[in-house]
């Protein structure tokens, strides 16, 4: 017989709590997602505490928006998926309907109770998915009153077993397309059905998105807040935390700040710095982030056109996919040379700072007639552009060119044969980490059958940064 006996919250239970509540931006969904984590971490040291080992890294809750769309507070132990049900001085229980309409059901519910004040809880009982038969739904959730709670013991008759490993629902290369969809908050009911049932259920893919999900955020992050932040800040943790301390002094307060950029071990060196949640960043910042804004984007513009000048010794022997892949809706064509790799790029001192992305195109040496193709492109684009940045801010190696390019060619049946280097960024670790993630994009993506076989340059990736 297990007890149930209330306890205190610990400091480090606190601290993971509000780790992960400061990734949500919106305050009330915040406050909730605290109450929601600390139950999670109060339920995982209970379970834990009775002699079952409980596995955290792979939860979908650790990302913010699978959180925030689907509820999620999934913890396992002995390979079983649980979800932890957090209340609040109620004998209420409210189970979300969706977990129900979109098939996501865990083994069971442990509910447990915060006490006033969230300095104490205490674990209630469980919710198996039986209970959920003839019970109705009132304004999206189900109701349980802690009466009807079943005992503790009945979750630990199911976890003592190891379940094994089950099969993963659906295809990867289904699940993969959606990603980019759902970042962009794209897909059909139907659609998230498919999508979330394979990401609880796929390593691989749960990986990759949360991957994919971190880098949206952080990248996001970096572009609210660049007035303190530059590519020197990005190099070293020690610099980038002085630099948020040091920003006191200006007044300059970041929401959201906590784990943007780095791990939780970063939280004990920022929670010490005055930073505030949602506080305005000062008018006189605004106004020298606005004009160098316009500079930049006068230069850029100056650039563009200066770059698109046609050149007259050149031959119109291919066409270029290009123009933003990466973030467009639309692919656009223009006449390119794609026998000369060799193209003269100015050097950029890279010496300090990490590597951004800020173009993907495609040079292709026939003519794309077909709108699978096309679409293929697109999407291909988007998620090597997502997965290529995250992997690069994850490489403290710098390029020596701000130009690389890569040949890559297919079998006819659309799966990956060969990714060669067709012009280097000059730095052969930064070469390896390019093609390490293009390769594992396109494992899962796969372009319509018997397109780019064969031949050398068929198909090549450009990525400027």
């Amino acid at each position: 017989m297990y007890k149930m006996l209330s306890s205190e919250i610990t400091d480090k239970q606190n601290s993971q709590a509000l780790i992960l509540s400061s990734k949500l931006t919106e305050p009330r969904q915040r406050k909730r997602a605290y109450a929601d984590y600390l139950g999670i971490m109060y339920a995982t040291d209970y379970i834990q505490n009775a002699g079952f080992r409980v596995n955290n890294q792979r939860s979908a809750f650790r990302a913010a928006k699978l959180y925030s769309d689907f509820e999620l507070t999934d913890i396992y132990t002995n390979s079983h998926r649980l979800y932890v049900v957090t209340v609040y001085g109620t004998e209420i229980i409210k189970i979300p309907a969706m977990h129900k309409e979109f098939d996501i059901l865990p083994e069971a519910y442990v509910v447990v109770d915060l006490k006033i004040g969230m300095k104490e809880a205490e674990i209630k009982g469980i919710i198996k998915p039986e209970d959920f038969e003839n019970r109705e739904i009132s304004n999206d959730y189900f109701k349980f009153y802690t009466n009807e709670l079943r005992n503790i013991d009945e979750l630990f008759d199911i976890v003592k077993n190891y379940s094994g490993i089950k099969p993963s629902i659906g295809r990867h290369l289904e699940c993969m397309d959606l990603f980019v969809p759902y970042t962009e908050n794209k897909l059909t009911n139907e659609q998230k059905k498919k999508f979330i049932a394979h990401i609880l259920t796929c390593e691989t893919c749960k990986k990759r998105l949360m991957d994919t999900l971190n880098f949206d955020a952080h990248s996001k992050n970096i572009a609210n807040h660049n007035n303190i932040l530059s590519s020197e800040d990005i190099s070293k943790e020690e610099n980038f935390i002085r630099k948020l301390q040091n920003s006191n002094k200006e007044e300059i307060k970041i929401q959201g700040a906590i784990d943007t950029i780095y791990s939780d071990n970063g939280f004990n060196d920022l929670k010490g710095s005055a930073l505030k949640y949602g506080a305005e960043i000062p008018p006189k910042t605004k106004k020298i982030i606005l004009t160098g804004f316009f500079v930049v984007a006068f230069l850029l513009v100056v650039i563009s056109f200066a770059s698109n000048v046609p050149n007259k010794n050149s031959d119109s022997k291919a066409k270029t996919v290009q123009g933003e892949v990466a973030e467009g809706d639309t692919i656009e064509f223009s006449n390119s040379n794609t026998s000369d790799f060799d193209i003269n790029v100015p050097k950029i001192d890279k010496n300090k700072g990490f590597l951004s992305v800020s173009k993907v195109s495609w040079e292709v040496s026939k003519n794309i007639n077909s709108e699978e193709q096309k679409r293929f492109l697109q999407q291909a684009g988007k998620s090597i552009r997502l997965n290529l940045q995250n992997d690069l801010l994850l490489s403290n190696s710098t390029a020596v060119n701000n130009n690389v390019k890569f040949d890559i060619r297919f079998y006819r049946d659309g799966s990956l044969e060969n990714i060669e280097v067709a012009k280097s960024s000059g730095n052969s670790a930064v070469d390896k980490v390019i093609k390490q993630s293009l390769e594992n994009t396109l494992y899962y993506m796969h372009p319509p059958k018997g397109s780019f076989v064969g031949k050398k340059n068929s198909l090549t990736l450009v990525i400027d940064f």
